[in-house]
This record gives C-alpha cells, structure tokens and sequence, in this order.
C-alpha cells in the first residue's frame, strides 16, 4: 500500500503506523495457526523491574487492544483489505538462495 492508501484507511493512527512501516521496510510474520493476528508487543519488565508502571499497557488500554490474560492485543487486520494488499514472500528470497 501507498501512504495516500494508508492515510485514507479509516483505522486508528497506531494502525496506520505500524501500516507504514510494514509498506516500506517489510515484516517478519510468525503463524501458529489461529484465526486472528495481531501485533505483539515486548514484555514491559524494564519498567515494572523498576517498580514503574508499563507504558505500553497504560497505551493498549487507552487504545482498545483486549486483553488475554496477562498480554494485550492489537487487531491489526480488520480495516484493511489483507486479500488485495498482502504479499508472502518465501525466506529464501531475503536469504538470496531461491
């Protein structure tokens, strides 16, 4: 996708970010088999070792990703049409053996 066919998307802004950055340097996906997909984020433990408040929780909340259990989860595929725009690429291309 273009930035004009990202800014147009009618999806939350931390959407269209990671939508960018997807578009111009590519992503690493790994699939365990279920029906959604989202974006995981990092353990906050270099915060909370400090006794200090995750700000990526306190981002998650305010930005509406569920939670499922002790993670939280932001839906990254709806609002895009993943069937139009999605490429797999095979890994031996980035490893040039193909």
């Amino acid at each position: 996708m273009g930035s004009a066919e990202i800014n147009a998307l009618r999806v939350p802004s931390w959407k269209k970010t990671i939508l960018r950055a997807m578009a111009r340097y590519g992503l690493y996906l790994g699939d365990t088999g279920g029906g959604a997909w989202g974006v995981q984020l990092e353990s906050g433990s270099s915060y909370t070792s400090f006794g200090r408040a995750d700000p990526l929780v306190a981002f998650a909340r305010t930005n509406g990703w569920r939670r499922s259990g002790s993670r939280y989860i932001g839906d990254l595929r709806a609002g895009v049409d993943w069937r139009r725009y999605l490429r797999v690429i095979d890994p031996c291309v980035t490893r040039r053996s193909c």
